[in-house]
């Protein structure tokens, strides 16, 4: 029986899902050494990482390449198909910050929620 597959995007989310991995108790050893690897065996090989960008992530999950994945939901939402979301992790968040010329309104003729 093959493991299962997570794929996991590169960067910010990558470091905050393996620590999450790591307080769970497993062993994330070699995601942290991967060198060039894009696939990563996590624990005692209780299931495999595989490392790309966020845009693959949706590709990997979609045609089965791999069983799960972690993805911001920016890129869940440009993508357009239907997925299901399990989980909001709730990390990754950001902040958008906007400069335009002073008595300019950006946000006219858009219907939002200015906050």
């Amino acid at each position: 029986m093959k493991p299962l597959r997570i794929a996991l995007t590169k960067g910010r989310l990558e470091k905050t899902t393996v620590e999450l991995l790591e307080k769970i108790g497993y062993n994330c050893d070699e995601v942290r050494n991967k060198g060039r690897r894009l696939i990563l065996p996590v624990g005692d090989n209780d299931f495999e990482v595989v490392l790309a960008k966020a845009a693959d992530v949706i590709t990997y999950v979609e045609h089965g390449v791999c069983d799960l994945g972690v993805v911001g939901k920016d890129t869940i939402l440009e993508n357009g198909s239907s997925f299901y979301e399990l989980l909001d992790l709730n990390f990754g968040k950001c902040r958008f910050a906007l400069a335009t010329k002073k008595d300019i309104d950006f946000y006219s003729g858009y219907n939002t929620n200015r906050t």
